[in-house]
């Protein structure tokens, strides 16, 4: 379908309402732990996933150097390694020569 012009609708997302009440008051473990955890895995078994709740036990986030790139004059920041901050870093060096190439009259 593509984008309609106009008022932005309203996209009601109760059950992510209901989980970001539950993180409120439980704390952010139970997403690795609590009631959160245990309909994570019921969900991921259900679609075939092997992840189990001990492996959401074990998570641990780590903070790392972020990808730091500059598009034309901006600078961003993306998530390096196995995200999509790479595959958005090449993109954006894409979409850049694409335009230089453009703006050049190279097509």
């Amino acid at each position: 379908m593509p984008p309609q012009s106009g008022a932005p609708k309203h996209l009601p997302l109760p059950a992510l309402a209901a989980t970001y009440r539950r993180l409120r008051q439980a704390g952010p473990r139970d997403l690795y732990e609590g009631a959160l955890a245990n309909a994570l895995v019921a969900d991921l078994h259900a679609g075939g996933s092997v992840i189990a709740a001990a492996d959401l036990a074990a998570y641990r986030a780590r903070v790392v150097e972020p990808l730091v790139l500059d598009y034309r004059g901006t600078r961003l920041h993306a998530a390096p390694g196995l995200t999509g901050g790479p595959t958005y870093a090449r993109a954006l060096a894409a979409l850049d020569t694409r335009l230089a190439r453009r703006s050049l009259g190279l097509s």
